[in-house]
């Protein structure tokens, strides 16, 4: 009987610190940035939007009446929104953490 009490405490222990574990995983994903938010230092005014993407990549979604780019991941809150004049030149960028 104290095998079976033991081996049970065990795996519940064992169980519980895979979920400690992941669940600090979620919370460093869910504080990540896109991408490394230094490569918005490259970005320049008037700088046309095939040069924005060729730094950035591809984004996530486009407002294309807007003339923004959105850029997010997966399970994660920081979003980059980068705007743009009508005809698509980089015109500013907006971090929202």
């Amino acid at each position: 009987m104290k095998s079976i009490t033991r081996t049970v405490l065990i795996s519940i222990g064992s169980l519980l610190a895979v979920a400690g574990a992941g669940g600090g995983w979620v919370l460093w994903q869910f504080d990540r940035p896109p991408f490394d938010l230094a490569l918005l230092q490259r970005l320049r005014p008037g700088m046309p939007s095939t040069e924005v993407q060729r730094i950035l990549g591809a984004p996530k979604s486009v407002s294309a009446d807007h003339h923004v780019w959105v850029y997010s991941r997966p399970m994660a809150w920081p979003i980059v929104y980068v705007q743009f004049d009508d005809q698509w030149q980089f015109r500013e960028y907006e971090y929202d953490y």
